[in-house]
């Protein structure tokens, strides 16, 4: 038997390189279908792939009002939900009253101690001039030209001008202290005030928070029924980021 022809040289180079080239044309396919085409799995749930965040009042109160219905797009800043507003309304009217009572009681304290210290002033006078008369006494006493008695009568005029005196600037301490020791502080400084405006200031911010608005544009989901109660910082809808 002769043996067959050998292949011309070009021909045994075409079938190495389709031999070898043709498993890793297919192995480099494969590799880009495992890689890629993953990325997009087909599914019903729109949500899969874009972030999704649940919604959380920071004050408790039952849901007046839903705005949205499940998968509606909103915008950010749109108003969603809104909490019964009513006890947050009053709680406003109260702190603001509550404020004007602190500086009309600021205001007294100053005027009562401007008040006070005028009488002292008197106090001081009355206490100089039953000093001089009781010296004036004493003197005519020693020339017995007065009786013990009405040097006696001196004698109580001028510490009841003291003591009237002593009772005014204790007045006028505790006044001052009322004030918080700085008496020509203006009505906005003053401690009282500060606290009082600070508590109208959480008022009206938990009244702001009974209106539950989107922090970016989304899809609403999981949302609410009206008269379902809202409890500060429990969820209550989600949204879902558009991609």
């Amino acid at each position: 038997n002769s043996k067959p022809a050998p292949l011309p040289r070009r021909t045994r180079l075409i079938r190495r390189i389709l031999l070898v080239g043709i498993p890793l044309v297919v192995l480099f396919v494969a590799g880009l279908v495992s890689i890629f085409g993953g990325r997009y799995v087909s599914t019903e749930n729109a949500y899969i792939g874009a972030p999704l965040v649940n919604i959380a009042p920071e004050v408790s109160g039952q849901i007046s009002e839903v705005l949205v219905e499940e998968n509606q797009s909103v915008h950010k800043g749109e108003l969603m939900l809104q909490i019964d507003p009513a006890p947050y309304r009053l709680a406003v009217a109260h702190a603001g009253a509550e404020l004007a009572q602190a500086a009309n009681a600021i205001r007294t304290l100053e005027a009562s101690y401007a008040t006070r210290q005028q009488d002292l002033a008197l106090a001081k006078e009355n206490v100089a001039f039953a000093k001089r008369e009781l010296a004036r006494q004493q003197a005519l006493a020693k020339r017995q030209l007065t009786s013990e008695s009405e040097l006696e009568k001196y004698r109580h005029d001028y510490t009841t001008a003291g003591s009237q005196q002593a009772a005014i600037e204790r007045d006028l301490k505790r006044i001052a202290a009322s004030l918080g020791g700085k008496v020509d502080l203006p009505v906005e400084k003053h401690p009282d005030y500060q606290v009082a405006k600070a508590n109208l200031e959480q008022a009206e911010l938990d009244l702001q928070h009974t209106q539950i608005r989107a922090p970016f544009d989304g899809i609403a989901a999981k949302t609410p029924d009206a008269g379902a109660y809202a409890r500060a910082s429990a969820a209550v809808l989600s949204l879902v980021g558009n991609r």
